[in-house]
């Protein structure tokens, strides 16, 4: 463990990263050593960011996914619910059939009876006419002419009341074979909602799973953001550190903070015309070189175009690289304690006799554009110029 003295309170770092920092202000001098344990702490904590980085997108993705799947059986749920709808206003439409069916089988047996009643009544006004007694004699008579007359007339009378009958029965049949067949219908769709009753409840059961599932990891994405947001905290503590150590080397050994503004254009944390990062050292440089030199300078490599790889970029585009400084070039800085792990670009605005030379730069200072005068490039590692 490193124990670093403030001005104002005091700064632990383990090997899990900053653990406390109270009120900084500035910083005593830091050696090499020390340096060298926060840059491989810095490296740590981005690994750990990356990994649980990693690990809330898996689980932001997985979220995704299950709620694309909770949406889908919604409308499974609302297609099975419009479908119990419509079987239940079938079964209601076939039960109300039934019943009108049963109603007419009602009046078709109501006018059978009417019917049998009606010819047993015509048969009792013929003997309350009196024509019973004439009946017997007629068919006890030796008129036999006569007597057969009578009874053709009864045949005919029953045979018309028989075929009614008849009739009346075929079409009682026919009710009956009816509602046979709507009452067969009616179970039928009665076993069609249970089964669509079953298929609801199923996938509701499906749904709340999924629905616990998905508030599961959702918890798991929080837990997986709020631990890179611990992560970057302990980080930027780190490079503060870092950052303050590179502003109070400005001061010694004769470097000092030049003056003077930019013109850099652009907001920070987008991707500049040249596949760069704004804000960084990298994209700085790039426009430079582009926008104010007219070098046509890019990102060959992407994901590769750390300000250390600068030289590789260069033997991609045309460009020389070599030991010797000069006016308009790039200084690529190799990665090291101060140059943090993806090492530092700068342009060399001079070149001066005692072997120094005078910077422009971003992100030296915190996201922001600087100047520094009589930089010895040896005092931040093994570096090269590119033009």
């Amino acid at each position: 463990m490193i124990r670093r003295v403030l001005k104002k309170g005091i700064v632990w770092v383990s090997l899990l990263g900053i653990v406390g920092v109270f009120n900084v202000v500035s910083v005593s001098p830091v050696k090499g050593a020390d340096l060298d344990e926060l840059l491989r702490q810095k490296e740590q904590l981005d690994k750990q960011i990356s990994d649980n980085q990693n690990k809330a997108d898996e689980k932001a993705a997985e979220a995704n996914t299950l709620e694309g799947q909770i949406s889908g059986i919604e409308k499974d749920i609302a297609n099975t619910e419009n479908k119990i709808k419509d079987t239940n206003g079938q079964i209601t439409t076939v039960q109300s059939q039934i019943v009108d069916v049963k109603n007419d089988i009602g009046k078709t047996e109501k006018e059978l009876n009417v019917q049998m009643d009606n010819f047993n009544q015509t048969v009792v006004e013929l003997y309350r006419a009196g024509r019973r007694t004439n009946l017997e004699k007629l068919l006890g008579s030796k008129d036999l002419a006569d007597a057969l007359e009578k009874t053709t007339y009864l045949d005919a009378l029953q045979e018309q009341v028989n075929e009614l009958v008849n009739k009346i029965k075929d079409v009682k049949s026919k009710l009956e074979n009816q509602k046979t067949g709507l009452e067969e219908k009616n179970s039928s769709l009665m076993t069609l909602q249970d089964q669509q009753k079953a298929s609801k409840y199923s996938a509701e059961a499906m749904q709340n799973q999924k629905t616990e599932l998905l508030g599961d990891t959702k918890d798991a994405q929080a837990n997986y953001d709020a631990m890179v947001g611990k992560l970057q905290q302990d980080k930027a503590q780190i490079s503060a550190a870092i950052y303050e150590e590179r502003a109070r080397r400005v001061g010694s050994d004769g470097e000092q903070w030049g003056g003077g503004g930019s013109g850099y254009p652009f907001s920070c944390d987008i991707i500049d015309p040249w596949g760069f990062y704004t804000c960084q050292c990298t994209s700085y440089a790039a426009w430079n070189w582009n926008a104010v030199q007219g070098k046509p300078w890019h990102n060959t490599r992407p994901g590769s175009g750390s300000a250390y790889n600068w030289p590789a970029l260069a033997s991609d585009q045309g460009y020389s690289v070599s030991g010797t400084p000069q006016v308009g070039a790039i200084i690529s800085w190799q990665a090291g304690p101060l140059t943090s792990g993806w090492g530092h670009v700068a342009i060399v605005e001079a070149v001066n006799g005692d072997g120094t030379i005078d910077l422009s730069e971003y992100n030296w200072r915190p996201l922001s554009f600087s100047r520094r005068n009589h930089v010895n490039p040896g005092d931040y590692g093994g570096y090269s110029y590119i033009y």
